[in-house]
């Protein structure tokens, strides 16, 4: 170093931060830190993302040693980055240490530790001369620790890129907890909110029954237990939606495949829909050109799948309306057609058709009960057996589900 550079004015920072390297107090600003380095503030967090593990690094070899000097660190000023050279040292308790823009140069460092220390100033002026007399006394050695040094540095940011990796992991699978949390919070409040309505109806039933005193008739008896029944069928299918959305994301859903025919198996759904549909003088139509429509599926799904789009229909269609239930030869496919004359879905509620607890503005016309959980349901059991389900509707027109089976 010449004797112009060691002897010019020096520009940089001062700081004294205790034994974590949290700062106490901003001594010397030169440089215009500004917001960069304040009291309260851990030491590491002024510099840059890339400079922040050298200048940890730097305060365990100044805890360690007692002393360091020249550790080359790099921090935004003004929007501008900027490279300092940082030497730093025991000052009692605390840590004192320097940053100066001017490489290899202690006099800043030993003329602000001298504002505060006179005696530890000069204690630091001999270990740092016991380190050079050490310096120069190193031979071949110096090559070998340089080559063993950069290994590990390079080791180190193999490391540094793997744990950014593993960071990048642990965001994303916080962010799917979260979300599955908040899922369960939304799950949680709809179990209970859709069991306690029948099973307080049940309970209030229950004690009118036994408040009478044996006085009721057989018919209000009939009546009452048929509205206890009407409330457990309801828990009971809340129940067993549930049951089913929890075997299709935990991924046992049991099917097999086979050829079957549809057309006999859709005519007893039909037929089990017969007397609900009446009860709201609703006619159910059912359309055929083909006296057979074999299609390779797995029978339970096929049968729980338009089990439910038909109820859906029937639960959301007004008294005295139409559903038709269609089947056809396409190609490839053997498609299924359940059309209602409903109140229709707007291009916003179909987009989320499918979603899990879905509320949608169409409310069941009969006083039906509602789980949020078919539809759902029905998407995950068709994409299951590679089957496909879409829906066709328009606000007041109705709406047409189509589900189309593979023949192969």
């Amino acid at each position: 170093m010449n004797t112009t550079e060691f002897n010019q004015k020096p520009t940089g920072v001062s700081l004294l931060c205790d034994s974590r390297g949290k700062v106490l107090e901003v001594l010397c600003d030169e440089i215009g830190l500004n917001n960069k380095i304040l009291p309260n503030q851990l030491f590491i967090t002024a510099f840059d993302l890339a400079s922040r593990e050298k200048a940890a690094n730097f305060l365990v070899e100044l805890k360690l040693r007692g002393v360091t000097l020249d550790w080359a660190l790099s921090l935004t000023i003004e929007q501008h980055p900027t490279l300092l050279h940082f030497s730093g040292g025991i000052n009692g308790d605390n840590l004192f240490i320097v940053g100066t823009k001017i490489p290899g140069n202690p006099n800043q460092f030993f003329n602000e530790l001298m504002k505060i220390n006179n005696e530890q100033a000069n204690k630091l002026r001999g270990e740092i001369k016991k380190q050079v007399q050490a310096t120069h006394n190193l031979d071949n050695r110096d090559s070998q620790l340089y080559e063993e040094l950069t290994q590990l540095n390079n080791e180190l940011a193999n490391t540094q890129r793997e744990l950014t990796k593993k960071n990048i992991q642990l965001k994303q699978q916080r962010a799917q907890l979260e979300q599955l949390n908040q899922e369960k919070n939304v799950f949680l409040g709809i179990v209970a909110h859709d069991l306690k309505n029948p099973l307080s109806g049940i309970l209030g039933l229950a004690e009118l029954i036994m408040e009478t005193d044996g006085d009721m008739t057989t018919e209000e008896l009939l009546e009452y237990a048929n509205m206890i029944q009407t409330s457990a069928k309801n828990m009971f299918l809340l129940i067993t939606n549930l049951l089913d959305v929890n075997a299709i994301e935990s991924g046992k859903i049991n099917f097999t495949l086979e050829t079957t025919d549809l057309y006999p198996l859709i005519q007893k759904i039909i037929k089990n829909y017969m007397e609900p549909a009446a009860r709201k003088h609703i006619t159910i139509h059912f359309e055929v050109t083909e006296a057979s429509y074999p299609a390779h599926t797995d029978v339970q799904i096929f049968r729980q799948v338009v089990d439910n789009l038909l109820s859906n229909a029937i639960k959301y269609s007004p008294h005295g309306k139409n559903v038709y239930v269609r089947l056809r030869d396409a190609e490839n496919w053997i498609r299924c057609e359940i059309q209602d004359e409903g109140q229709g879905l707007s291009v916003e509620e179909q987009q989320k058709l499918f979603s899990k607890f879905t509320r949608l503005s169409a409310k069941p016309t009969g006083g039906e009960h509602s789980t949020g959980l078919g539809l759902f349901i029905v998407k995950k059991l068709v994409d299951a057996i590679s089957a496909s389900v879409r829906c066709c509707s328009e606000v007041g027109k109705g709406a047409n589900f189509i589900v189309e089976f593979p023949k192969n």
